[in-house]
Parts: structure tokens; sequence; C-alpha cells
């Protein structure tokens, strides 16, 4: 029977729950500092509605005039990898601070940008936004008092 190890069937959801927390501190910190942070994708998904009748008037008064450029920006990002119709999950945020946007990837401790993601943000600045790069160090701490073992 081939050996199985759990550490290794566990590591990827521990990756995602950290990256989760790192990107909640991530936007504590942004708005701390007077940014204004609106999901990417949940943004993204309201600009895509068939009716602009159905999305919100904040989305138009948060984008101003970069709303063109952001549906530009998604735009590219759907038909990147080769011209082929993709469902990016686009960055993590948009932020916006005196008048100036910000495309912000966050990455949670050794975590590096891909070489796609690096482009996106370049495409990302010769539309006008700012790319931002935020990275948090998260640490997970358990301690081995608080195991309780019940025997059922």
């Amino acid at each position: 029977m081939e050996s199985f190890s759990m550490s290794q069937y566990k590591r990827q959801s521990l990756n995602v729950y950290v990256g989760e927390i790192g990107e909640t501190v991530a936007i504590r910190y942004l708005k701390k500092r007077g940014f204004k942070i609106v999901s990417y994708m949940i943004l993204s998904d309201l600009l895509s509605l068939k009716s602009p009748r159905s999305c919100p008037p904040e989305i138009d008064s948060y984008l101003g005039s970069m709303k063109k450029n952001f549906l530009e920006m998604k735009s590219a990002l759907e038909k990147g990898y080769g011209g082929k119709e993709h469902r990016r999950r686009g960055f993590d945020f948009l932020a916006k601070r005196e008048g100036k946007y910000y495309v912000v990837e966050v990455k949670t401790n050794d975590a590096q940008l891909t070489r796609t993601q690096k482009e996106e943000l370049l495409l990302s600045k010769k539309l006008g936004f700012i790319p931002l790069l935020v990275n948090a160090k998260v640490t997970l701490v358990a301690n081995l008092e608080d195991v309780v073992i019940q025997f059922l």
C-alpha cells in the first residue's frame, strides 16, 4: 500500500487560509491609511451586468472617469492567455485615495508574483492605474496545550 501524508493533503488549504488572512490584514492596513477598497471581482461582476441600471450608482461614482479604463483592463485580462476567453480572477482589490486609483495584489509570507501577474500589473499601469503590491507576514501559532483529544 502506498504511504499517504496528511500534511501534504492539508497544505494547500492551509496556504489558502493564510492568504485570506494576509488579504484581511492588507485591507485593514490600507483603510487605516485612507484608501477606499473595493473587491476587484465584485466590481468586475457588477460592471458585467447586462442592464446598466442594475449596476449600483456607487460604482459609477467610485470609478468616475476611470470606468472606461477599468473595463478595458478587465477585457484585456479576460482575453489573456493567447486571446482565449478566460475567467481571470483579477487583482485582489481596487483601491482609491486622493483621486488616484490603484490595483492591489497581496502576497503573504514568501509568496511571489507570477510572470503573468507582473505583466498584468504593467498593463494596469498603462491604463492609468497605480500597481500596488502589499506583502503581509502571517504567522499561525498553535500551542500543544490547546489540543484536545476525545475518544467517542
